[in-house]
């Protein structure tokens, strides 16, 4: 609905509105209704109410998580990341891999390797976790202990299993349902131990 449309009808229901109480002409109304504020669109008070409420609502829930800061809802963000995870499985090309998780992987790791120290322990925190863990086995031969956290057991899963697809496992579960922690075969020929864990 256009402006000048609002306004004429904003203007009619106001004429109509004041007539009772007098005449009134059109120009009064479009010089009352362009210097009029939200109340008359607007149930004020009840917003306030509701902002009071919603307000109230949020402080009981911080005091009912003894009083710390609720940012993210965990339980939510682990279903996005069990989602993604079978998206990744029941994708028809059969390809479980993210070319654009593979190339943020690529990136990071080669702005590690401009680093001389070594890193023989790897954390790795949820995000790309597949895409990182493979690169890292496969450019690293440095690496000897990978800790690849995540908040979603599917995903877990699924970067066990591409670890497991992708290299030879020394040691460790063959994958299946369970995190158990994996020794595999780098590129380079080393032996490297990945853990698994929920966090």
């Amino acid at each position: 609905m256009t402006t000048r449309r609002a306004l004429g009808l904003f203007a009619s229901r106001l004429t109509s509105n004041r007539r009772s109480v007098g005449a009134l002409n059109t120009s009064t109304c479009f010089s009352t209704a362009a210097g009029s504020d939200a109340s008359s669109f607007v149930d004020v008070e009840a917003a306030q109410e509701r902002a009071r409420l919603k307000a109230a609502a949020l402080a009981a829930q911080a005091q009912a998580d003894g009083g710390a800061m609720y940012v993210f809802d965990r339980t939510v963000k682990a279903a996005h990341r069990d989602r993604a995870a079978y998206l990744r499985r029941i994708h028809p090309s059969g390809d479980t891999t993210d070319p654009f998780l593979e190339e943020i992987a690529r990136r990071t790791l080669d702005r590690l390797s401009d680093v001389k120290r070594e890193f023989p322990r790897v954390l790795v925190l949820g995000g790309a976790g597949d895409a990182v863990v493979r690169r890292l086995l496969r450019d690293r031969g440095d690496v000897r202990v990978i800790v690849v956290t995540d908040m979603s057991r599917d995903m877990l899963r699924l970067v066990r299993d591409n670890v497991a697809a992708e290299f030879s496992v020394a040691g460790g579960g063959e994958g299946g349902d369970s995190l158990e922690s994996q020794v595999v075969r780098s590129a380079s020929g080393g032996e490297v131990t990945v853990h698994y864990v929920h966090a």
